[in-house]
């Protein structure tokens, strides 16, 4: 029994952490997850000393990420796994040279159109794009993709990186427009992209696709 509340505990004290970290409204992540805010509220204030593993899963899977990044005390990370869609610097050690470029937006209907001619400003490389000379960055200008991903967030590009189902991407029309959204279907004919606040599924066919890059990692202030 002490051991059991022992966990509890740690997993609590990673919860408060990771919330805090990535300032997540936890309304809006309940309901990406499918459960109750009263579910994570209430284990938060001690109402509640339960929180069961498919909840754990439900919160992460919401965020696309796995469940070691939000309860690292408790969970064991997968081995040989770089961070596909999450990136939390502990320390300066984390980030390489500032030298990343943070590609210029312009806020268009429907999503951004991204301004390959200009680049915004520098920022650190993280570990693991460090041998990606073409990777880039993008500034959060919206919360379609909240949890995920909020407003003044900083998302790392990876375009080497085959997409899967499951990434988060970014993806280019040939029309010029770019969003930011989760891969949740993809073929010879098109892709499905899917949006979450609010939760919505688009099919682009794939004439219309000029570009679908993986986000390698996210860094939660700039």
């Amino acid at each position: 029994m002490k051991k059991k509340q022992q966990t509890t505990n740690l997993r609590r004290q990673d919860l408060q952490r990771f919330i805090a970290a990535r300032k997540i409204k936890v309304a809006r992540w309940a309901k990406e997850a499918g459960i109750s805010e009263g579910t994570i509220r209430n284990f938060l204030t001690k109402r509640s000393e339960t929180l069961t593993q498919a909840t754990v899963d439900a919160l992460a899977a919401a965020m696309g990420i796995a469940t070691s990044v939000i309860f690292p005390s408790v969970e064991k990370a997968e081995k040989g796994r770089s961070p596909n869609l999450t990136f939390m610097a502990k320390s300066q050690a984390d980030f390489g040279a500032k030298d990343l470029p943070v590609a210029a937006t312009v806020k268009i209907s429907g999503g951004m159109r991204i301004d390959r001619a200009r680049v915004s400003k520098l920022t650190e490389r993280p570990v693991y794009l460090r041998k990606i000379m073409t990777a880039y960055a993008l500034s959060i200008h919206d919360e379609t993709m909240s949890p995920a991903f909020e407003g003044g967030w900083l998302v790392y590009v990876d375009p080497t990186e085959t997409a899967k189902v499951g990434d988060n991407v970014v993806a280019e029309m040939t029309d010029g427009r770019a969003v930011i959204r989760r891969l949740v279907k993809k073929s010879k004919t098109g892709v499905t992209l899917r949006q979450f606040n609010p939760k919505k599924d688009t099919q682009v066919k794939a004439d219309k696709l000029a570009s679908l890059h993986c986000i390698a990692g996210v860094r939660y202030r700039r």
